[in-house]
Formats: structure tokens, sequence, C-alpha cells
């Protein structure tokens, strides 16, 4: 088990009728409550993530949504510690 709390905060801001920005940042500490088995320590994490993405709408029910999301995970354990950038493309087609 494990005691965890964070925040989350975001927004968009719509720059015309077909493109949409979008930002968010969070917050998430978790501290494990028992020992580490292999370093015999009580595993505490803190974990950052910025991500910023837009919303194109290039047809009627259609949306390709381009984002850049950026993680540094902070641990008291060397190997659970990294950063880690992710750029994606997703495209959604909306049925009614």
């Amino acid at each position: 088990g494990s005691t965890l709390y964070g925040g989350r905060i975001g927004g968009e801001h719509k720059l015309s009728d077909k493109f949409t920005l979008l930002a968010s940042a969070s917050m998430e500490a978790r501290m494990h409550d028992g020992s580490d088995t292999l370093f015999l320590v009580k595993r505490s994490d803190t974990q950052y993530d910025i991500k910023v993405s837009m919303n194109y709408l290039p047809a009627k029910a259609w949306t390709i949504s381009p984002s850049v999301t950026y993680t540094s995970n902070n641990s008291n354990i060397i190997i659970n510690k990294y950063d880690r950038t992710v750029i994606a493309i997703s495209a959604r087609r909306d049925f009614e």
C-alpha cells in the first residue's frame, strides 16, 4: 500500500474555429508503506507532468491532436528515478 496526494491544473484557449491550445501541469507524491525488498528502505516518489497539446478540427466530427508530455519522477531509490518525453498525434472521429 501507499499514501499519495497531488494536484492538477490545466486550461485551454480557443485560437480559432479549427484550433484550440491546451496545457496542463500536475504533481503527485507517493509514500509507500513497506520497505523495498532489495534496497531495504521505504520508497518515496514525487512525479511532475507538463503537457501541451492542440486540437485541430479539419472536418466535421474529426479531431487531430498533436501533443508533447514531459514527465519527471524523483525517487529515493535510484532505479525508480526517470525523465520521459512523449510526442504523440491522435485522430478521433465522433459518431452521432
